[in-house]
């Protein structure tokens, strides 16, 4: 779904009664309300995912996928630092910014196969939940469907790694380690 109605609905639930930083500092998993009252804090990656994303905006959509990896440890603030990337992109203007939420272990390329005319941006939380198979075929219909799309994912470091998906054929990788940022 787009990360502009989830910003907008957080903050008009902010501006009815504005979260407090409590819950959030305490470590609990960052929401939309968070993200627009920016209680998260500054992560140095942001430069370097940035940097990563301007330079292919032009190529996206001729090759490879441009993908974004936060990975770290449980806790470490990889889906906090996703949603960041998302309203930071939206702020931006940068395109078009999706945030994937289907629980059923399913990504879908069809529903974003209309914005053919200008980027477009997938967060994906918790990458390990799909399976390999899924990830793959995921990669190989975004480039098969010619869309200028980035994929900006996460996922705990000790899985991902585990993992043997193989992407590079499909995907221009920058890997983030939230534990050495």
């Amino acid at each position: 779904y787009p990360v502009s109605e989830a910003l907008a609905r957080a903050h008009d639930a902010n501006q009815r009664q504005p979260k407090s930083p409590a819950a959030f500092n305490c470590g609990t998993q960052a929401d939309w309300r968070d993200i627009d009252r920016e209680f998260d804090a500054q992560r140095s990656a942001m430069g370097q995912i940035w940097r990563f994303l301007a330079q292919r905006i032009e190529s996206a959509g001729e090759g490879r996928i441009p993908f974004v990896l936060l990975t770290g440890r449980s806790g470490d603030g990889k889906s906090t630092l996703l949603l960041r990337i998302g309203a930071e992109l939206l702020r931006h203007n940068v395109g078009i910014v999706l945030i994937q939420k289907d629980d059923h272990g399913t990504l879908e390329v069809d529903e974003i196969e209309g914005f053919q005319d200008q980027p477009v941006i997938l967060l994906v939380d918790s990458l390990t939940r799909f399976s390999e198979d899924t990830l793959r075929a995921f990669f190989v219909r975004l480039q098969r469907s010619g869309l200028r799309a980035f994929v900006v994912g996460c996922a705990i470091r000790s899985v991902w790694t585990a993992m043997t998906l193989e992407l590079h054929d499909l995907a221009d990788v920058h890997e983030a380690r939230l534990e050495t940022l």
